[in-house]
């Protein structure tokens, strides 16, 4: 049971890291470049459709390297705890970068923008859940 927990949770750390490491270089580039061409909100959507496939990508990866079985409720907690990772790491960014405090952080959500990105952030706690495994696998040759 431990070795299950801990598997889970090395899944759920690598999931965030990556995927917060990808968003942490597309966040100057969509302030600095894309809005400024395309508007705020487009601006969040094309981010956010590319973080959701970003999401799907290395849910696969993490949940394949660190073999998290498929049972739905493993699944929850990898995407819950990342989820949680992501939460607080997005909340220490508001604070340090936009002096936010938590309340102004969360109030942030009730704005069209806010709203699309606690979108993309409730899908990239979703994926590790609804993420099918790889349809390569399906077709390849058996051994022995």
């Amino acid at each position: 049971m431990r070795t299950l927990w801990w598997v889970t949770l090395k899944a759920a750390f690598a999931y965030f890291a990556c995927v917060f490491a990808v968003g942490f270089v597309l966040g100057p580039i969509r302030e600095l470049w894309l809005i400024p061409r395309v508007g705020r909100v487009p601006a969040l959507l094309i981010e956010g459709t590319l973080m959701v496939g970003v999401s799907v990508f290395f849910a696969r990866v993490a949940l394949r390297h660190f073999a998290v079985p498929k049972g739905t409720a493993t699944r929850i907690t990898v995407g819950a705890v990342a989820f949680g990772l992501l939460q607080a790491a997005e909340m220490l960014l508001a604070f340090w970068v936009r002096h936010q405090n938590p309340t102004q952080y969360l109030a942030a959500f009730g704005s069209a923008p806010g709203a699309i990105g606690l979108l993309a952030q409730l899908a990239f706690g979703a994926v590790p859940v609804v993420v099918v495994r790889d349809r390569r696998q399906d077709f390849a040759k058996p051994t022995g």
